[in-house]
């Protein structure tokens, strides 16, 4: 996080987590907040390792590792 004018904290990353309960899969898209395409697609359990947060704590770890396939943002 950073700090504008010692008061407003910004994200210096942001995510969002997709999941398809018919597949039992899901997967994040991870980009710094600054203007880009750079965009990743993780596993949520790459996901967690990175924000320290478990973010679906009922999901198995198997389920969690997989990757689904999500098409790369192109705007």
């Amino acid at each position: 996080m950073t700090q504008l004018n010692g008061r407003v904290l910004i994200p210096t990353n942001i995510y969002k987590i997709v999941f398809d309960p018919r597949m039992n899969m899901g997967a994040a898209y991870y980009v710094k907040n600054e203007a880009g395409k750079d965009c990743q697609v993780l596993s949520i359990s790459e996901l967690e390792k990175i924000a320290g947060i478990n973010f679906f704590p009922n999901l198995p770890v198997s389920v969690k590792d997989q990757k689904l396939d999500l098409p790369v943002p192109s705007k």
